[in-house]
């Protein structure tokens, strides 16, 4: 009996831990509050980005990392936040997400640089993904170890400088202290090719002391053009970015027009050099917070980005109902000019980002100035491809907008959709559906 009620005891103490563990996972912090508090700890930043595709794959993944041993390495060593589907922060991440990583895990330095991840042809474990996270986080502080002891030297190597930047890039860690370093070091004479097309794959930031003596070097083009178009494409990115990057920290407005001015250059037509313009000013009122700013901007890029998505998949707008790819819309739905899909509808990136867009400026667009436009965009997500996540988005913005009735249509829908994959969102909406024919307010 006594040994019973001991096994008894045990079972709860474990379950109890395991409860506990999980419900101490993710912290209750937006992306910024994260990066704050991974700076003062000095600790990374484990991102769980809830896939828009996968419901099953979002619940079964903080089950897998609820496991005690690793959900007490993640508690220990690291700020642990969870990105859902309805969270705001999805659009400002959108970039660093588009990379798949395992286990939609990211891992993130203090600034919010993305850590290199886990490349295996083998199925990785979730164990191996979390350590090599931490390792990469710790390798990091040995390679600013290694750069101090190196400018506290005397013999100073360019060999030993070179194999130090390149490990720094790898990592992705701030290089410019040390390309001077190179810049200052290297012979005049010694300054060739080789040595041009090293500085450029390091991706200096624009206007930077290394990116004007590579470009204005004699040699640039006979170092630039003979690498691979895709590898330039990929540098010339690399520079946009780390760019914007510093323009948004410095909060410099002169800088990142000078960046778009740049991110044209790089582009041979007047729509990609649009695009890569709109691109960089999006980034940069982003994260700097002036939603207004960014509100004008996006509306515009996403009423494109919708026209070329539905031209691409065949969409066509019309109140006929023969041939419609989603037979489950109601009739009352159909009075609203939903565009249709023609063929078979298919998940796609589009359609994840135009309900992102329209998700965020249903958040951020209290005036309801963009909100008309919002709609439309959800609504083209759903003809690219009708499903749960995106039925919502919809439902809210038509009740937003005052269509009542054709909302509660659309969100009983997103609820059936759920319902039917046996996901648990589906009960977190029911309160939603009920305000909805309450005519009550929804936050």
């Amino acid at each position: 009996m006594k040994t019973s009620k001991l096994v008894l005891l045990l079972l709860v103490c474990f379950f109890s831990s395991i409860a506990k563990a999980q419900e101490k996972l993710f912290e209750d912090l937006s992306y910024k509050q994260a990066l704050k508090k991974s700076s003062a700890f000095k600790k990374p930043v484990l991102l769980f980005y809830e896939m828009e595709d996968n419901e099953k794959w979002n619940e079964t993944i903080p089950k897998a990392l609820s496991k005690p041993d690793i959900a007490r390495l993640i508690n220990d060593r690291f700020i642990s936040i969870k990105v859902s589907l309805e969270s705001k922060d999805r659009i400002i991440l959108q970039d660093m997400v588009s990379q798949k990583v395992p286990f939609s895990l990211y891992f993130l330095d203090e600034e919010g640089s993305l850590l290199p991840f886990l490349k295996s042809p083998m199925p990785v474990t979730m164990d191996s993904v979390i350590k090599y996270g931490l390792k990469t986080y710790q390798n990091r502080a040995l390679v600013q170890q290694i750069e101090k002891t190196y400018f506290d030297k005397g013999n100073k190597n360019i060999e030993d400088l070179k194999k130090l930047i390149q490990a720094k890039t790898d990592l992705g860690l701030d290089t410019k202290l040390l390309l001077t370093e190179f810049i200052n070091l290297l012979p005049p004479d010694s300054f060739n090719t080789g040595s041009v097309r090293f500085l450029m794959r390091q991706s200096p930031a624009f206007g930077s002391n290394a990116y004007q003596k590579a470009v204005n070097n004699p040699n640039f083009s006979e170092a630039w053009w003979p690498m691979s178009l895709q590898e330039r494409v990929d540098i010339n990115q690399r520079i946009i970015k780390k760019s914007t990057n510093i323009a948004i920290t410095n909060r410099d407005v002169n800088y990142m027009k000078r960046i778009v001015q740049f991110a044209r250059f790089t582009c041979n037509t007047e729509k990609d050099k649009l695009y890569a313009e709109r691109t960089v000013l999006m980034n940069y009122y982003l994260h700097t917070g002036d939603t207004v700013r960014y509100m004008e901007i996006a509306a515009v890029f996403n009423d494109d980005y919708a026209a070329v998505a539905s031209k691409q998949a065949g969409i066509k707008t019309t109140t006929d109902s023969t041939g419609a790819i989603d037979p489950e819309i109601p009739e009352r739905l159909r009075q609203l000019n939903i565009p249709r899909a023609v063929g078979v509808p298919v998940r796609s990136p589009q359609a994840i980002y135009l309900n992102s867009a329209a998700n965020y400026f249903y958040r951020i667009d209290r005036e309801k100035q963009y909100l008309q436009r919002a709609v439309n965009w959800a609504a083209q997500s759903v003809a690219l491809y009708p499903d749960y996540m995106n039925r919502h988005t919809y439902a809210l913005l038509l009740y937003r907008l005052g269509n009542k009735e054709q909302a509660i249509e659309m969100e009983s829908l997103a609820i059936k959709n759920a319902n039917e994959k046996q996901l648990s969102i589906a009960s977190k909406w029911e309160p939603i559906l009920q305000k909805m024919k309450d005519g009550a307010a929804i936050n």
